[in-house]
């Protein structure tokens, strides 16, 4: 029902899918379920052919890199914290545009473990010594 005050269609738009929601969840539950195969082949056969293009975009949004080739690159170094290459290398980064360097998966989730409780840690360290 076509409104042509906004706030009258927005309450309209409210009231009618608060009615409806639970038939709508329920045909739409049904569908998935009756096309499951379907949609996870689809989404299968899209992510193999739009993986370079989906990783390519991810990284140069995020770090301003030209390639997954040269992420693949910078990922066959070893950690900046530990030295060691191991199977989960990640680019760590403090703001979107620019990478601080490679870690592993390890050192990156201990990193950010400390930048959130470093005050704290120094002045527990500082009681000690005083």
């Amino acid at each position: 029902m076509p409104y042509t005050d906004p706030e009258r269609a927005k309450e309209y738009h409210r009231q009618y899918v608060h009615k409806y929601r639970e038939s709508h969840n329920a045909r739409a539950r049904a569908w998935y379920a009756a096309n499951k195969d379907h949609i996870k082949s689809r989404s299968t056969e899209w992510s193999r052919n739009h993986r370079e293009r989906a990783h390519t975009s991810k990284y140069k949004y995020r770090y301003g890199i030209q390639s997954i080739e040269e992420v693949r690159q910078l990922k066959t170094n070893p950690c900046e914290i530990c030295g060691l290459v191991k199977k989960r290398m990640v680019i760590d980064h403090k703001i979107h545009g620019t990478y601080r360097g490679i870690l592993c998966h390890q050192c990156n989730t201990q990193l950010g473990w400390y930048e959130n409780k470093k005050v704290k840690i120094h002045e527990y360290v500082q009681k000690g010594i005083n």
